[in-house]
This record gives C-alpha cells, structure tokens and sequence, in this order.
C-alpha cells in the first residue's frame, strides 16, 4: 500500500550491536527499491514509515527485516 501522503516508506542497514542507518526513501511503483548504503554480510536491512522525507533514526518498528 501507498504510505500517507506526510510520509515514506525508509530502508534502514543495522550492522551487528549498531544503530540502524539511513539507507534511502521510497514509494513503490515499480517494485525495484535501491539502498543508498552498501550491505555486508550479517548486516540487516530494515524499512519502517517515516514522517516527512524520512528521518536520522527509525521513529517506528520497522514492518520488514531481512538478514544478509
């Protein structure tokens, strides 16, 4: 679904015992999504929805969670 129009949906890369990190906004429209931070294994790569173009740290739970 379409976030609300005051937010995004954001990627997040969370290394082992550090805070996620910002690694991109997006809306899909055509199922492809690029991380705008390089992913190494072990990492996590998270997506929450975020107020406004997106935030400096996660302010919700993420919805999806994958491990590398």
């Amino acid at each position: 679904p379409t976030p609300p129009a005051d937010h995004v949906e954001e990627l997040w890369v969370q290394r082992p015992g550090e805070m996620p990190q910002p690694a991109g906004t997006f809306v899909v429209r055509t199922g492809t999504v690029t991380l705008t931070r390089p992913v190494k294994a072990g990492d996590t790569v998270l997506v929450t929805l975020e107020p406004g173009t997106g935030t400096a740290t996660p302010t919700t739970t993420p919805f999806i969670g994958a491990s590398v």
